[in-house]
C-alpha cells in the first residue's frame, strides 16, 4: 500500500485515529482550503470595514474565525471597532498635557474612553500618570490657587520669586510646589503653612553655613495648573515666567507684588534716600513690572540690563525716594501675611519723611 493509499485509509478509519493517539502519535489534519471568490471577497471587505462582527461574517460565508481573520490581514482591512478607537491627535495632546495633573480615571472619563484603554495608550506613548493615592500622607487645600485673592495672590508672588515648581522628579510625577526663606523668616513659612491648610513639617537645614527653611508641598497637580492659569507661574520659572493672563483687580495686583518684592525684590536705604529694586531673568515679566509701577505711582522706574558673568541677562526696575515712598506705601496698604523686615524699611523712610515735612 503506497504512502496516499495509507493516509485515506488513516482518515476513513477511526479506530486507527484512536489507536495512533494512544500511542502518543497526533492525527494529520484534514487540509480543506476553500478558495475565495470575488464575491466573498467583496462582501468580507464590505462587511469587515464597516463593523460587522468576525463571527457573523465567518457564518454568512461558512468559513471559520480564523479564516476571516486571516483574509481581512491580507487584503489589509481595517476593522471598523478598531478604526473607533484610534486616538486623535487632540486626545494625546491631552493625555500628555494632564498626565501629570489628573488621575487616569479623570483623564478616561473626560475622554470618554475606559480607564484601560486610556493606560494602554498612555503606555505606548510613554506616559506616566500622577497618582493620587502616593501624595495623600499630608493634608492640604487642593483649590487654595483656584480663583485670585489677595491672600493667594501674596503667596503666589512669594512661589514667582523664593519658590520652585517641579511636576517630575527621576521620571516620578510628584506635583511639588515650594517655597524657601532665610530661617529667620520662618514665621511667615508658619502663616503660609495654616493658610493653605497643609500639616506637614517645614524643613529646616543649612546652604554654606546659612540657616534656610522650606515648605516642600507634594500631589498639588491643581495648584501647579492654576498657578499658570492665573499668574502665568511655570516649572522653571525664573525664564518663563510671563505677567499674570487674566488682569488683576487692584488689591490683587497690590498683594502679588508684595509677595513679588519679599521674595526677589529689596527695600533699603541707599545714600539716605529710599530705593525698592525688583530683579528676574524674564525680559517680559521684567516690563510688565515696569510698566505696573509706572501705572501705580506715575513714574517711570529705572531700568537696567546685567549681562557680566551670567549666562541669562537680569533685569532690575527700580524706584527711588518719593516714588518708591508712594509704592511701599500702597503695598503697605494690603491687608495680607507678610515679612515685617523688608517693610519696617519702608515705614521707618516714610515716617522720617513726614517728620521732615
Amino acid at each position: 500500500m503506497n504512502t496516499a493509499t495509507k493516509y485515506i485509509s488513516t482518515q476513513e478509519n477511526p479506530t486507527n485515529d484512536r489507536k495512533d493517539s494512544q500511542k502518543g502519535g497526533k492525527p494529520m489534519p484534514q487540509l480543506n482550503k476553500k478558495p475565495w471568490s470575488n464575491s466573498e471577497v467583496s462582501f468580507l471587505t464590505e462587511s469587515y470595514e464597516s463593523g460587522l462582527p468576525v463571527a457573523q461574517i465567518a457564518t454568512e460565508l461558512d468559513r471559520s474565525e480564523r479564516s476571516i481573520s486571516g483574509k481581512a490581514h491580507c487584503l489589509g482591512l481595517v476593522h471598523k471597532t478598531f478604526t473607533e478607537q484610534r486616538y486623535a491627535a487632540n486626545e494625546d495632546q491631552y493625555l500628555k498635557q494632564y498626565s501629570l495633573k489628573k488621575t487616569a480615571q479623570v483623564i478616561a472619563n473626560a475622554l470618554g474612553r475606559s480607564i484601560g484603554s486610556v493606560r494602554q495608550r498612555a503606555n505606548r506613548l510613554g506616559i506616566r500618570f500622577y497618582t493620587k493615592e502616593k501624595n495623600t500622607q499630608y493634608q492640604k487645600n487642593h483649590m487654595f490657587f483656584d480663583q485670585p485673592s489677595m491672600e493667594n495672590c501674596y503667596i503666589a508672588g512669594l512661589i514667582a520669586s523664593d519658590g520652585w515648581i517641579r511636576p517630575v522628579s527621576s521620571d516620578k510625577p510628584i506635583n511639588q510646589v515650594g517655597i524657601s526663606v532665610a530661617k529667620k523668616d520662618i514665621a511667615i513659612l508658619k502663616k503660609l503653612k495654616k493658610k493653605v491648610g497643609y500639616t506637614g513639617p517645614i524643613r529646616e537645614y543649612e546652604v554654606d553655613g546659612m540657616p534656610q527653611a522650606e515648605l516642600r508641598i507634594n500631589g498639588v497637580p491643581q495648584w501647579i495648573e492654576d498657578l499658570d492659569e492665573h499668574w502665568g507661574i511655570k516649572p522653571q520659572k525664573s525664564l518663563t515666567i510671563s505677567k499674570p493672563p487674566n488682569q488683576l483687580d487692584r488689591l490683587n495686583q497690590l498683594a502679588y507684588l508684595v509677595g513679588l518684592i519679599e521674595g526677589d525684590g529689596s527695600i533699603r536705604i541707599n545714600n539716605k534716600t529710599l530705593e525698592i529694586t525688583y530683579a528676574t531673568g524674564s525680559k517680559d515679566f521684567a516690563y510688565w513690572i515696569r510698566d505696573t509701577w509706572q501705572e501705580l505711582v506715575e513714574a517711570v522706574p529705572g531700568f537696567a540690563v546685567y549681562t557680566k558673568n551670567r549666562k541669562n541677562p537680569a533685569y532690575y526696575i527700580t524706584l527711588h525716594g518719593s516714588n518708591a515712598r508712594k509704592l511701599c506705601h500702597l503695598l503697605m496698604g494690603t491687608q495680607v501675611t507678610r515679612m515685617n523686615r523688608k517693610c519696617d524699611v519702608s515705614r521707618l523712610a516714610i515716617s522720617k519723611f513726614s517728620l521732615k515735612n
